[in-house]
């Protein structure tokens, strides 16, 4: 049996947690600094070379106030931890309030200005006890609205836990997010007693209180590094945290960095022991926890199925990236293919019975799996844990309205084949998404006075022979239906309506957004235009068309310069 070459990465990771950075050492002579000042300090920020700490100092616990969970409410500034599929998020009510007090505290903000402005070093934010729990809070704040691109990494020394299973399931969710915490708890503290998680695995999983980040889990004889909750869990409910004496982890972690980091792993490897079994075993086994033989062999097993079915869990698909980006091709090569033959890809599609050429179906090989994926994209994005203002990178952004350019179009086709009217209040909600999105970045862009994101001309930024607004054919068709009632005698709605359409094309051709694919003769856009000149011609006067700049645009054929311009 061949070995499977798969570590949980505990080891490597405490190894260089705790070696290969100074920034827990650091961290914990500032914490100790604060807590020694003759006046009680809520916080400090200490500034060095290449990073800022922030260091939270919290009152204790009362021994009569018991870890109490507090749901968030929409008004809450945690508030966009909650979404549609994880709406039950609760935070301890201690740390809370302490938090909710800080965030109006002004000295406090004036700072936090200065030290997440751009270009500033990282941001570290640390605590002790009950101190760490307010910084994991800041945290999480913080990495809603920082403005630098650097992340804020939390570090906290002997806290509790914070929240129930809908905060860890909120950071889970976020890659970047649930690597910036680091817990440092050491087996034998007294907090893990009072930390609140559930003694029995049978408790309601709405009330438990659950760890999320990273933990390096201290003893006498050693540490370890775990990410994986439930294992944390199983790991300190075995702990012996009898003692009631604070620990002073300054000096645990100089201990353990100056002695031989692990000892002998007296596993015996074996075709059927493999890698993820040999690491998981050495962490247990150099943090000594006081298992028998039996309990230790049961707790293994349980971290390494752990493991493993977090493995088989699927992540984002790199061959489904590539095989996206490359129906976005084809379907470039089909809008070529179509512009090659006088004829824009939106009619072509719409007249074509078997939607594509040769041995590429356009709807069947393009559309639909391009459809299904961003579909299932918008929806990742909208049940991550951030707000409007912070929901993605631009190239991701610039990616879906690329998408929602070239196949929106193909959409309205289909709806309108199918004898469909009235296509923007039946609109597919992921192409309202991608759209609003985009224009609530370019404002926000535009606010900061930064150059918004948008579509140059002659395709610079975007594929040939795409339109800016991806409903106009949408347009084009609700304006052809309204032509039979303008020649019937027609309603002042209807022809205003329509005037209202002539100023729409007029600024998607003044703005450059206007494919010229539009004005290729026999496309859907000049069939309505012939029709709607002939109608004018008869029933309006000379001087009232020569005042509307879109019918001179079209009648003095300006068009045609217009698409010359653009090849």
């Amino acid at each position: 049996m061949q070995a499977s070459w798969k570590f949980s990465g505990g080891v490597a990771k405490a190894n260089l947690i705790l070696s290969g950075t100074r920034i827990l050492h650091r961290a914990w002579e500032f914490i100790s600094q604060i807590k020694q000042s003759p006046r009680p300090i809520s916080f400090a920020i200490r500034e060095l070379p290449r990073f800022t700490i922030l260091a939270f100092n919290s009152r204790s616990r009362p021994q009569d106030v018991l870890p109490n969970l507090e749901s968030l409410v929409d008004s809450h500034p945690l508030s966009f931890l909650i979404t549609k599929d994880n709406p039950s998020v609760a935070l301890d009510s201690f740390p809370l309030s302490t938090f909710c007090s800080l965030l109006e505290h002004p000295d406090l903000k004036n700072k936090l200005k200065t030290v997440t402005a751009k270009n500033q070093p990282r941001l570290i934010v640390v605590g002790h006890a009950e101190g760490g729990t307010v910084a994991a809070l800041f945290t999480l704040w913080l990495l809603k609205n920082r403005s630098s691109a650097a992340l804020p990494l939390c570090i906290t020394y002997g806290s509790p836990f914070i929240g129930n299973k809908g905060l860890q399931t909120a950071i889970g969710k976020m890659e970047q997010w649930k690597s910036q915490f680091w817990h440092v708890l050491s087996l034998d503290d007294p907090v893990i007693s009072s930390c609140g998680f559930p003694p029995s695995e049978n408790d309601s999983a709405e009330l438990q209180f659950n760890p999320f980040g990273t933990y390096l889990l201290l003893s006498e004889s050693g540490y370890a590094c775990m990410d994986d909750p439930n294992s944390v869990i199983k790991l300190l409910r075995s702990a012996d945290s009898a003692q009631t004496k604070p620990k002073d982890y300054g000096a645990m972690l100089q201990q353990l960095e100056q002695r031989t980091k692990y000892r002998k792993c007296n596993v015996q490897v074996t075709s059927s022991y493999d890698s993820l079994k040999v690491d998981l075993a050495l962490q247990l086994q150099t943090l000594e926890i006081g298992y028998n033989q039996q309990g230790e062999d049961a707790l293994l097993q349980a971290m390494e199925k752990r493991h493993r079915s977090e493995w088989k869990k699927p992540t984002h698909n790199s061959k489904k990236l590539n095989n996206m980006k490359m129906k976005m091709a084809q379907l470039e090569w089909f809008m070529k293919f179509c512009d090659k033959g006088g004829c824009n890809y939106y009619d072509f599609y719409k007249r074509s019975e078997n939607f594509g050429r040769e041995n590429v179906n356009v709807r069947t090989d393009i559309k639909i799996f391009l459809v299904d994926y961003w579909e299932k994209e918008v929806k990742k994005v909208e049940n991550k844990p951030q707000t409007q203002d912070a929901q993605f990178r631009d190239r991701w952004l610039f990616g879906g309205n690329n998408y929602r350019r070239m196949v929106e179009p193909l959409h309205i086709a289909e709806y309108y084949k199918k004898g469909g009217t009235d296509y923007l209040n039946h609109r597919e909600a992921h192409f309202a998404k991608l759209e609003g999105w985009e224009q609530a970045d370019s404002a926000k862009k535009e606010k900061k006075g930064a150059a918004p994101m948008k579509e140059e001309p002659k395709g610079k930024s975007a594929p040939p022979n795409v339109t800016h607004d991806s409903c106009f054919w949408a347009h084009v068709e609700e304006a052809a239906l309204k032509l039979p009632e303008l020649e019937e005698g027609g309603e002042a709605k209807i022809r205003q309506e329509l005037r209202e359409f002539e100023d729409y094309v007029m600024k998607l051709v003044n703005d450059y957004w206007l494919s010229p694919d539009a004005f290729y003769e026999g496309s859907s856009f000049m069939v309505w235009w012939r029709r709607y000149w002939e109608m004018l011609q008869r029933e309006e006067p000379d001087s009232d068309r020569d005042s509307r700049p879109f019918i001179v645009f079209m009648d003095k054929e300006g068009y045609r310069n217009y698409v010359k311009s653009a090849k």
